[in-house]
């Protein structure tokens, strides 16, 4: 399987989703600088609220990008997400690095864990 080029990018962008970094994609966001070969540029590919609890991810030959959302376990009672966990799919048809369509995979899941 070969893996797209984007996905180092991708991969770190929605781990900073995931984990949070204060001040990283403030209204000024800083300069970032990657070192790595194969990164040009590090930018926020998908954020909250159209991904919320993500738990996994997998980057697709084809660039798409799968989110695993759990939205089960520990739940609260007035928690308001929705109700099964479920798969994201992430796409950016247009190449400019950041999804323009999300869509859901499959949803059902209960208590899912990467």
């Amino acid at each position: 399987m070969r893996v797209p080029p984007t996905f180092p990018v991708v991969l770190f962008s929605l781990l900073v989703a995931v984990f949070g970094a204060p001040g990283l994609f403030a209204a000024d966001p800083p300069e970032l600088t990657a070192h790595h070969p194969s990164i040009e540029a590090i930018t926020l590919f998908a954020a909250d609220p159209e991904i919320v609890t993500p738990i996994g991810v997998a980057v697709a030959p084809d660039g798409r990008v799968f989110v695993q959302e759990n939205h089960t376990h520990k739940r609260t009672k007035d928690y308001e997400g929705p109700e099964k966990d479920r798969i994201l799919v992430f796409e950016d048809t247009n190449g400019d690095g950041v999804h323009d369509k999300r869509s859901v995979f499959y949803e059902g899941l209960t208590f899912t864990t990467d």
